[in-house]
């Protein structure tokens, strides 16, 4: 559809690829509205403790008009895609979007904040997906510690730690986090490219 909108020839055919572009908008608009209500509950139960002091609002944007149907605005602004060379609403412009007190997260939160926002984003997302697949998830942490308290810290290692996964952190420090401490763990030692098993103390 926009190749022809950019070449605006053959623009006959725009009616037949809208039929095309018609039917799966709405289906992956019904699944991502699903999934970030979903996504949402998560948030704001399994992982209430760690996101305690963030008051936040996750909201789905849908890339057109509210209100109306997908193929209805594709037809109604049918001559201003024409005349910019793409489809203006869609799918395409879905947005995630996060708000505190109805301001954007990320002009109030502190970088800890927004930090562990995120990071509760990939757990609710990974959880989700464990569940939907039946398989277990592996996930590779770099850098925690960077922006996050030691308070921080605990809770997001303790919420790591209740999750059905196989985890790998990346740590400069000589210890084990403390909220991992009561599960089975090794350490290696990477120096060089060289990777040495390493006794925990």
């Amino acid at each position: 559809r926009n190749r022809l909108l950019k070449s605006r020839k053959d623009l006959h055919l725009l009616a037949y690829w809208d039929e095309h572009l018609v039917g799966p908008s709405r289906l992956l608009h019904e699944m991502r509205q699903r999934q970030c209500s979903e996504l949402s509950e998560l948030l704001c139960t399994e992982f209430s403790g760690l996101l305690s002091d963030i008051p936040f609002e996750m909201i789905y944007r849908r890339g057109w008009t509210e209100g109306k149907d997908i193929g209805d605005v594709l037809v109604a602004q049918k001559q201003r895609d024409i005349q910019s060379g793409f489809t203006n609403s869609g799918i395409h412009r879905d947005d995630l979007l996060f708000t505190s007190a109805g301001v954007k997260a990320s002009e109030v939160l502190s970088r800890g904040q927004s930090k562990r926002l995120c990071l509760a984003l990939v757990m609710a997302s990974l959880k989700k997906v464990g569940v939907k697949t039946g398989k277990q998830i592996i996930l590779l942490v770099d850098d925690l510690h960077s922006e996050l308290d030691d308070k921080a810290q605990r809770k997001v290692y303790q919420q790591l730690a209740n999750m059905d996964l196989q985890l790998f952190i990346s740590n400069i420090e000589n210890r084990l986090p403390e909220g991992l401490q009561p599960k089975e763990f090794k350490m290696f030692h990477v120096e060089h490219g060289t990777i040495r098993p390493r006794i925990s103390s």
